[in-house]
């Protein structure tokens, strides 16, 4: 087979086979240049030696680069060769190192066989060097992995072993977990980058602490599993076996106690018991996708297709993954109170009267004390319950979808179509002092029906946090509900000048901040004063905040002043949400009131030490690095 038989196939002229094999066909139409190729493809036609060497020749060759640590090779190099050789195109195969000297003599090599393309499978080693290198003698390089995707923008299908991790921890996210460990192989640190990237967009803190190399089931888990992980994300089948049979030997179930996922599907994860969740990865349609793209950057074909698509990646749901058990989900909460969007404005100072100021920066950010305490009360582990009414805005969507995001049970929230969403306008001051003008909206309507009808979502409840900017008769009969069915009321007296007599008694804690006691109780008495006469009138438990100052508890036991923690406030808007929260959740599981307060306080300290409320409400984790101090400074003497 030559030029001459081509052309005679092709019914066109030796010169234009020739133009169509050298790349000079600019000025030929697609439907003769196609027919061309396509019988040279047939009959795999190779131009002579002297052609060979000619930078511009067509060699119909394929370079594929992989490294020796990708696991994931051999499932999809069969099928890229099967789809290069349907296509008339051969193949060669590479295997790249990290070393720059390596890289260039691959490179060197790859381009004295005339390769016209290479497709690179290397998710372990930075192919950057190679890439440049080949693209300096216009080599299509075409990518599957994540490791350059940020260097030289080369296409291909930037997603690899991330997209995986990423989809079974929004999975297992989406399923109530928090805490959710994984055990991987050295060579997984795409698996591990998209766990990371879940946690973060969801605003959970990743913790180092839970991640564990494979070969931890070779030693003890115990110190592991005293953490309280509710799902573990592996990397392969194996893994999951061992998995399996140490849980059982520690009397373990799965699902039940603990949720286990892979990262990698086989056919030994339908067998074992119980059948394993795994995501399932098109290899066939991966390679398909990569083989489709070179050879359109070879043959100059216009090529739109999305870089980043997911298509390739489905979790396959089977009996090993299930909602967190109860005794790791935390006990039931329940929150009712305002949900609001914060417009926070960031400036040099508070303004006086009648000054104008410009601010450095104005943020929109999900908030209302309602909102705020449900996340709070969700990042620490509490199986939190939100009663609330928004508007039928974007403000709404934007504060549901952070609650859902946070794991927050949203089956007591409505949505109004006469009133907007409410809105908190916030002013922070340098030193984080701050001001707030709230615009109650849809907060308005949230009525003793609504309660009513949302009754049931009290059952087996804990504890009641109760904010009081919505309607009197909400927070009336939202004490009576609690009441009735036994569950403890904390209260947040937040805008409001009075409160009931007859209903403080009924409230196991009364929550003011050091502005609101001077709003309910005027004059110069002091916080001790004014907390004995609260407690007096039949409080229970008074717990005055009092900002850097620490807080002040007034019970039948303890007349004491605690500590704050020791921060550098930026922005103090949410210190009482996250006190409030975290409260009632250790109080929950049966901590005592003073070591409480004391989680309470370190937990309103971090808050305050970064803007916003909601994405800087700590959770678990972050307060258990401060246990020594806690434990040092908060002391149940009477």
């Amino acid at each position: 087979m030559n030029i001459k038989d081509i052309a005679a196939m092709a019914g066109v002229s030796a010169a234009t086979v020739s133009k169509v094999i050298n790349k000079k066909d600019k000025e030929i139409s697609s439907e003769t240049r196609n027919k061309v190729l396509d019988i040279a493809k047939k009959y795999n036609y190779a131009p002579y030696a002297n052609v060979l060497n000619h930078k511009n020749a067509k060699s119909y060759i394929i370079a594929v680069i992989i490294d020796k640590k990708n696991r994931d090779t051999d499932m999809i190099l069969y099928n890229i060769e099967k789809y290069i050789s349907e296509a008339g195109y051969s193949l060669i195969l590479t295997t790249i190192k990290e070393e720059k000297v390596e890289q260039a003599r691959s490179a060197e090599i790859l381009c004295s066989k005339n390769v016209e393309a290479a497709i690179i499978l290397a998710d372990n080693v930075d192919t950057a060097y190679i890439e440049k290198e080949l693209m300096k003698k216009d080599i299509s390089v075409i990518a599957f992995g994540n490791k350059n995707e940020n260097k030289l923008k080369i296409p291909g299908l930037l997603c690899g072993m991330e997209n995986a991790g990423y989809k079974l921890t929004k999975h297992l996210l989406g399923k109530g977990h928090h805490n959710i460990a994984c055990i991987l192989g050295k060579n997984d640190e795409a698996i591990k980058k998209g766990y990371i990237k879940a946690l973060y967009e969801q605003k959970f803190v990743y913790d180092p602490m839970n991640i564990y190399q494979e070969e931890v089931l070779y030693g003890d888990l115990k110190n592991w599993l005293s953490m309280d992980c509710t799902a573990i994300l592996c990397n392969n089948t194996k893994t999951a076996v061992r998995l399996y049979k140490y849980l059982s030997d520690k009397g373990m179930l799965v699902p039940e106690d603990i949720s286990i996922l892979c990262a990698r599907d086989s056919e030994y994860a339908e067998i074992i018991e119980p059948p394993l969740t795994a995501l399932k990865i098109s290899w066939d349609e991966i390679a398909a996708f990569l083989v489709r793209k070179t050879i359109n950057a070879i043959e100059n074909v216009k090529d739109n297709t999305s870089t980043k698509t997911d298509l390739f990646f489905s979790v396959i749901e089977r009996k090993s993954t299930a909602t967190p058990p109860a005794y790791k989900r935390g006990q039931k909460i329940v929150v009712v109170g305002s949900m609001n969007m914060d417009v926070t404005i960031s400036l040099p100072r508070i303004p006086v009267d009648g000054e104008n100021m410009t601010a450095s920066s104005v943020s929109l950010i999900p908030g209302g004390k309602g909102a705020n305490q449900a996340v709070g009360v969700a990042k620490l582990g509490g199986d939190a319950y939100a009663l609330g009414c928004l508007g039928n805005d974007a403000a709404a969507k934007e504060i549901y979808n952070s609650l859902i995001a946070n794991n927050v049970r949203t089956e007591g929230i409505v949505f109004d179509n006469s009133l907007d969403t409410g809105k908190a306008y916030i002013n922070v001051a340098a030193n984080g002092n701050s001001t707030i003008v709230i615009y109650r909206g849809a907060n308005n309507k949230l009525k003793r029906a609504q309660i009513y009808s949302k009754a049931h979502l009290f059952d087996g409840a804990k504890y009641c946090l109760l904010s009081t900017e919505i309607p009197e008769d909400a927070v009336a009969y939202t004490i009576a509900i609690c009441e009735k069915k036994q569950v403890k009321v904390i209260v947040k007296p937040a805008g409001i000048n009075s409160f009931s007599k007859e209903l403080i008694k009924k409230v196991k804690f009364f929550i003011p901040s050091r502005k609101e006691l001077a709003l309910l109780l005027p004059g110069q008495a002091t916080v001790e004063k004014k907390a004995q006469r609260l407690f007096d009138i039949g409080a229970e438990n008074v717990i005055i905040t009092l900002g850097a100052d620490g807080c002040y508890l007034k019970n039948k036991e303890y007349s004491r002043f605690f500590p704050a923690a020791k921060v550098h406030a930026v922005d103090t808007t949410g210190g009482a949400d996250a006190f409030v929260s975290t409260l009632a959740v250790y109080l929950s599981e049966g901590m005592n009131i003073i070591k409480a307060i004391g989680f309470a306080s370190y937990s309103a300290g971090i808050c305050v030490a970064g803007y916003g409320v909601q994405p800087v409400l700590p959770q678990r984790s972050a307060l258990n690095m401060y246990k020594d101090d806690i434990d040092l400074k908060f002391k149940a003497e009477i």
